[in-house]
Formats: structure tokens, sequence, C-alpha cells
């Protein structure tokens, strides 16, 4: 049985996207973020799709304003 090299992957990559825009069900660069992230990460053979994660704008600095940065933490917490 051959050993296992360290630097082996085992299955794909796991991804999340993350990004900061004006966020508004109707506005149209909403969707094309997440369409974009999307086609980018399946036409990667060797990445799994994981979230995608989109805050709004307004949201500032603020760690605790950011919604769906928490929400991408967590995810990545978790495995």
């Amino acid at each position: 049985m051959q050993k296992e090299n360290k630097n082996q992957r085992q299955g794909k990559i796991k991804v999340v996207a993350y990004s900061v825009i004006t966020k508004n069900q109707y506005d149209p660069d909403y969707e094309t973020q997440k369409r974009y992230y999307t086609d980018k990460i399946k036409a990667n053979p060797d990445w799994e799709i994981v979230g995608i994660f989109i805050d709004d704008k307004t949201v500032g600095t603020e760690f605790d304003s950011r919604t769906e940065f928490n929400k991408m933490l967590e995810l990545c917490r978790q495995r």
C-alpha cells in the first residue's frame, strides 16, 4: 500500500465567495455577482461550491453588521 503524501488533496477544494455590493433583490448587479461567482467556481473541476455571501455596501466596517461575512466565517469554522 502506498503511503499518502501530505500534499495530496482529499477530494475537491471547498470554495466560498464573498462580495460587498449594493444589495437589492431587483438590482441586476446582485444577481450578476451571484452568477459570476457560481459560474467561476463550477468551472473548476477541483472546486466544490459551498456558498456565496454578499453584504450590502452600507454595512460599514464593523464585523457585527456584516451578516453574510459572519455567516461565511461560521461556515468556514465548521469546515
